[in-house]
């Protein structure tokens, strides 16, 4: 069913501390995240590479950016999350990430694959950024995940990270897991939706494609195009929050800025402002031409139309 091809999970964290060492109650009720009862949007980026070969987030060459220079970026925005797609054997195996990756980074120069992760989560902090690890991939060397996954490929992985993270209060900004990056399933997986032991840490996250990339979609030459868009997203995923209790947050989406690419931009930024929906915008990496992403492929930062974008779009109330 469509439902089951469009949604991931994500499980918030129970466990989230402050940095002053208060847990912040997070839960997916009544359609929304709280945060300590208080309605809580997203207002997230991607910022992938740590699903590669390259082992960690791209652009951290020199004369191009650093960790704490891209999250100084994010929170000028008010950019509150950043989601970061990761690969199970790396997680598990923890290599040593390249230099020819960190060379504008010295800092990060013999580091492991984890203890980036650690200097992402602690500059992120800092500047009271979430982070949300997203399952991507199983092996780093492939590009997509099997059509079928075995759960011993996973868990353990999403076992280790919630070690590591979940009982640090200096860590109090992990606070979820995408469980599995753009699940594909069987038409009837609506009729057997997930059940946890505690429902209040499910959030279902749709990733919405734009016509540069499914460019073959039969809704993009619709006389009504992009009028006729929010039907669809309420067919897939609008009714989840009411009907379920379940908090929806958008995963991935984003699109370069013209012609039916940005019609189709402007038509979910309007969606998810009167849905009340987060999201994460793909991405603030340079190396997808059918996207725009905010970091120049020079190397340079620059404030593309794709970050003021995003900045103007999800300004959620």
């Amino acid at each position: 069913m469509k439902l089951a091809r469009a949604l991931g999970l994500v499980a918030a964290s129970f466990s989230t501390c402050s940095a002053g060492s208060s847990f912040i109650d997070f839960r997916s009720v009544d359609g929304e995240i709280k945060a300590d009862n208080e309605t809580f949007h997203i207002k997230g980026i991607n910022w992938f590479g740590g699903e590669t070969i390259e082992l960690v987030v791209q652009g951290l060459w020199p004369s191009a950016t650093t960790i704490g220079d891209a999250l100084d970026l994010f929170a000028s925005y008010d950019i509150n999350a950043l989601r970061l797609p990761l690969a199970m054997d790396s997680v598990m195996d923890d290599p040593k990430v390249k230099s020819t990756q960190t060379g504008g980074s010295p800092s990060l120069a013999g580091k492991t694959y984890l203890e980036v992760l650690d200097v992402i989560v602690r500059e992120a902090r800092e500047r009271n950024i979430l982070i949300m690890f997203d399952s991507h991939r199983i092996e780093a060397s492939e590009p997509d995940f099997p059509d079928i996954a075995v759960p011993d490929d996973i868990t353990p992985a999403l076992q280790k990270l919630a070690t590591r993270y979940c009982d640090d209060p200096g860590a109090w900004n992990v606070f979820a897991i995408d469980l599995k990056n753009e699940p594909k399933a069987k038409p009837r997986a609506k009729d057997y939706p997930v059940k946890l032991s505690n429902m209040e840490r499910l959030v279902y996250s749709p990733h919405l494609i734009s016509p540069g990339v499914d460019y073959k979609a039969p809704w993009w030459s619709d006389s009504s195009f992009p009028d006729n868009m929010p039907d669809i997203w309420d067919e897939y995923f609008g009714f989840v929050p009411k009907e379920t209790g379940q908090a929806v947050v958008v995963g991935s989406w984003g699109a370069q800025m013209k012609d039916n690419n940005k019609k189709w931009a402007n038509a979910v930024s309007a969606y998810l402002e009167e849905k009340s929906i987060g999201s994460f915008y793909w991405a603030f990496n340079p190396s997808q031409p059918t996207l725009e992403g905010s970091l120049r492929t020079t190397g340079s930062l620059l404030l593309t139309s794709a970050l003021l974008y995003l900045s103007y779009c999800l300004q959620l109330v």
